[in-house]
């Protein structure tokens, strides 16, 4: 089954990679062709929209492969208790804030 996931996974990125690619360079084009023929507007256009479909592209590559490099990333290992003490010390010592926050005196507001 695990093998089964990861294969879903790798393609669904996949998929993700191609769409953010392809969306914006097509989206551009098409909309530089429509500016083209309904206004009368140069070839240039044409130019521009596939200008601006490559650098929306490249942005969407560059979008998906951090978010891909992000989650291949492994997490930061929280350290181990000591002495068989099975709960970590991240979580001993965010529950010690939280318990040492409520506690807090904070002076009354003096009213004039």
């Amino acid at each position: 089954m695990k093998e089964k996931f990861t294969f879903l996974t790798a393609l669904s990125w996949l998929v993700q990679v191609g769409v953010s690619v392809a969306f914006p360079l097509v989206l551009f084009i098409l909309l530089a062709v429509f500016l083209r023929n309904r206004f009368g507007i140069g070839n240039w256009i044409i130019a521009a929209g596939v200008g601006l479909g490559v650098l929306g592209a490249a942005g969407g590559l560059y979008g998906s492969l951090r978010s891909l490099h992000r989650l291949g990333k492994n997490e930061k290992e929280p350290p181990e208790g000591f002495n068989g003490f099975e709960e970590d010390l991240w979580t001993i010592s965010d529950r010690s804030n939280r318990i040492s926050s409520l506690w807090r005196w904070e002076k009354p507001l003096l009213r004039s």
